[in-house]
Order: C-alpha cells, then sequence, then structure tokens
C-alpha cells in the first residue's frame, strides 16, 4: 500500500509549513499551493488523500470545490493540529493574545532536554518550528475564529486574553468566555493569568501567574539592568530560585513565569529551566536588532495590538533609548476601526511616529477605517505623525531625518505584522 498524500491549500504560511514538515516525519507525501507561489488550481488536488486548508482560504477556494467533488476529506488547519497534537504522550499549547510566540520559543530551549516537537508561529534559530521525539509536544494555540478550541492539551497555558479579532469577537467578554474554555480543555493543568481578574469558573485543576503575591507564581526581589529582568521565582510562598534573561522588557518577565510553571509540570527542575532562558536570546520579529544607522539603532518588532506596542516602546525607554522613532504599518482594518484611539495612547509614548497605510491582510478595505483615523486622534493628543503613502516614501523621510538628527541613544523602532519588516531589514542596510 503506497503512502497517504496530503495537500496543504495556503502552504506557505507559518503554521502550515511545520504541519506540512510534520505530516512528511509521519511518512505522508505532501504538496502545496499558495497564492504567493503559482495560485490555487483545481487540478492540484488530484491523487491527494486529504487536503488540509488556512483560515484564509475561502469555501469557493477552486482546490477546496474540487476536493468536495472528488469526495477528498478536507481539514481546516486548527483541527488538523488538533490530530497531531493527540498523537503524542504529553502536549502543552500556549495561548494569549499576546506572547504566544515568545513563550512558545522559550518552552521550545528550557524543555531541550526532554526532545520535545514545537509547532510555533514564528521563526525561533532559524526554524518556524522543531522535530524532536514523540512524547512531548508544544504549540502555540490560536485564538483566531476561536481555531484552539480544537486542542485538547495537557497543559494549557492562557496568558492574557485582551480583545483583539473583532472580525471574530462580539465584545472583550466573548474573547475572554473563550479563552476561559480553552483552559477548561485542559487535561491536566491549565496557567492563567491572575492579576487581570481572568474569570476562572469550572477550572479544577489551575495556577495563577502574575505580578501580585497573592499568584501561585510571581516574581520577587526583582532588578532591571538596560531592560533585562532578573527576580526570584515564589511558588505559593516558596523561593524556588533566581531567573535572569537574556530579552528586554517587563512582559517577558511575565513570559517566562508562564514557561516555568508548565515547565515544571513536565518534571524539569527549576536549574534546569532557570539554564534554559538564561539561552533564549529571543525571536524574529520580537525587538529584533538590524543593525545601526549613524546615531540610530534599528529594531523590527511585530507588535500589531495597542498593548503590544506599549509593551515594547516601554521596554525601549527600559534598556535607555532617549529618542524614539515609531514607524507603524497597522495590521486589518478591522483592528484599525476598532482600536484607533488605543493605537494613538500607545504610539504616544514614542518621541516621533511614522504611519505607513494599513496592511490588509485577509481583509478587503474599510471605507474611513485608515491610518488617517490614528494621526487625527494622534494630533489630538498634540503629537501629530507623519503620514507616508508606502514604504518608497517613509524611507524618503527617515533618510532626511536621520541626517539632520545627530541625537545618539536613539532608535528607529518598526511595527506590525505585515511587510513592514522587508522595509525594516532594507532601512537598515542603508537603502
Amino acid at each position: 500500500m503506497g503512502s497517504m498524500r496530503a495537500h496543504f491549500v495556503g502552504c506557505e504560511g507559518v503554521s502550515m509549513k511545520m504541519l506540512r514538515r510534520l505530516s512528511e516525519k509521519k511518512g505522508y507525501i505532501t504538496s502545496g499551493s499558495d497564492i504567493s507561489l503559482t495560485g490555487h488550481d483545481a487540478k492540484n488536488v488530484a491523487g491527494a488523500d486529504f487536503v488540509v486548508y488556512n483560515a484564509a482560504i475561502p469555501p469557493c477556494n477552486p482546490e477546496l470545490l474540487r476536493a468536495g467533488e472528488l469526495g477528498i476529506r478536507t481539514v481546516g488547519r486548527s483541527d488538523y493540529l488538533a490530530e497531531i497534537c493527540d498523537g503524542y504522550d504529553f502536549s502543552i499549547a500556549v495561548a494569549g493574545t499576546h506572547g504566544k510566540t515568545t513563550t512558545t520559543a522559550m518552552l521550545w530551549e528550557v524543555l531541550l532536554p526532554l526532545d520535545p516537537t514545537v509547532h510555533i508561529g514564528g521563526d525561533y534559530k532559524g526554524e518556524n518550528g522543531r522535530i524532536g521525539g514523540e512524547k512531548l509536544f508544544v504549540t502555540e494555540a490560536c485564538e483566531y475564529k476561536r481555531g484552539f478550541l480544537n486542542l485538547s492539551p495537557d497543559v494549557a497555558v492562557v496568558l492574557n486574553a485582551d480583545l483583539d479579532h473583532t472580525d471574530c469577537y462580539r465584545d472583550a467578554a466573548d474573547a475572554e468566555c473563550s479563552f476561559l474554555e480553552f483552559a477548561r480543555r485542559a487535561k491536566k493543568l491549565a496557567v492563567v493569568p491572575g492579576d487581570g481578574g481572568f474569570v476562572t469558573t469550572g477550572l479544577k485543576n489551575y495556577m495563577t501567574v502574575g505580578l501580585e503575591k497573592s499568584n501561585d507564581y510571581h516574581p520577587a526581589a526583582v532588578k532591571r539592568e538596560k531592560g533585562r529582568y532578573s527576580f526570584c521565582v515564589f511558588n505559593r510562598g516558596e523561593n524556588l530560585g533566581r531567573i535572569s534573561l537574556n530579552v528586554a522588557g517587563r512582559h517577558n518577565m511575565l513570559n517566562a513565569l508562564f514557561c516555568v510553571a508548565a515547565s515544571l509540570a513536565c518534571g524539569l527542575s527549576f536549574k534546569e529551566i532557570a539554564e534554559g532562558l538564561a539561552r533564549f536570546k529571543g525571536v524574529t520579529r520580537r525587538t529584533e536588532y538590524l543593525g545601526s544607522r549613524g546615531a540610530k539603532q534599528i529594531f523590527s518588532d511585530y507588535a500589531h495590538h495597542p498593548r503590544e506596542i506599549t509593551a515594547t516602546l516601554t521596554s525601549a525607554r527600559e534598556s535607555g533609548y532617549k529618542n524614539i522613532i515609531a514607524v507603524f504599518e497597522p495590521h486589518t482594518y478591522t483592528r484599525t476601526q476598532s482600536f484607533f484611539k488605543e493605537f494613538a495612547a500607545a504610539l504616544h509614548l514614542a518621541d516621533r511616529v511614522v504611519l505607513l497605510p494599513v496592511f490588509a491582510a485577509r481583509e478587503n478595505p474599510i471605507d474611513g477605517a485608515d491610518s488617517h483615523l490614528i494621526a487625527s486622534e494622534l494630533k489630538n493628543r498634540g503629537k501629530p505623525a507623519v503620514l507616508c503613502d508606502g514604504y518608497e516614501a517613509a524611507t524618503e523621510y527617515l533618510n532626511k531625518y536621520l541626517n539632520a538628527d545627530l541625537k545618539k541613544n536613539g532608535l528607529v523602532l518598526f511595527m506590525g505584522a505585515g511587510t513592514i519588516d522587508n522595509l525594516a531589514r532594507e532601512f537598515a542596510k542603508g537603502y
């Protein structure tokens, strides 16, 4: 009997790339199509045993339609991830509006003694995942379209539960209910936030993480040097030991605490966990240093939610930067429309703001829901933004500004989940 063939529609997505690798590990023959490659064609599914598609693929996609005509099983990305997850002896799934890629990567590094297989929504150490053993599976759990509710991990981690995807959640309460339902799906342990009033109704075995002493896990004797934190970890009154991080930001102290709680549930010693966290140096596009232009350092960051922008800019201030230029590309029209006031409040932390047009991603334009909304709100707050109509205009403006500004301890911080990272890398090269 020949090998099974799996076809991936939207195969260039970060998650889909790793799922394809995991399928090949299982011995499947794979094929894939993507709009960024040769597009989609009904003939691509011929001979496939099943078809995997991501959330951005519409039902009218010709490959999905043809699969239906041929009676070929189709399975969504999140369902397929759940199937793979269930095949391992022990699993950890990390959810949260912010920080899940970084925390999953922390777990990757910390759990190396256990040879984990890791599915991640970003790039760590040049890879978008790790093919390890068959016993331990670690994955991000994305809340978009409630996809994470297909997972039933042994340990469910909820870092935070802010409203983000307003195209599929009615309001903040709706989003938090979904995160709670995810936590309830944990087979052995849920690790949840304890500072923000996260509701724990229906959770039987859970631990809380936060800065307050009332949490099961919290930090003490906190020290900060050039934006990087070291702290003692307390678990229900017991001092487990000290953690020293090699990544900046108070938010990463919280990410590390969640990592500690989940790793201890796997049987690692605190010493092993501390050593792993000390090795961790960050994920691609999470305040990633790209180079310098004169007196300014250039960074790229994936921040595309007001809370993330606030954390990134606060971390930059704590690291000693005095003159911060924020270059922001809003991601999706619905997010811009829903959070333009919050975006302005977050960007106000920068010394100068440059705004790019909205990166549409999967959406069609919404009349009036563009970068002008954020610019207008910033102006009302006394900090006019520079509006650029594209990457070329932004580069021209930044070049002129940097040539005239000789202040030291400055940085140019490119932020957004779209292709702004390409602009950042080209700018860092001097183009």
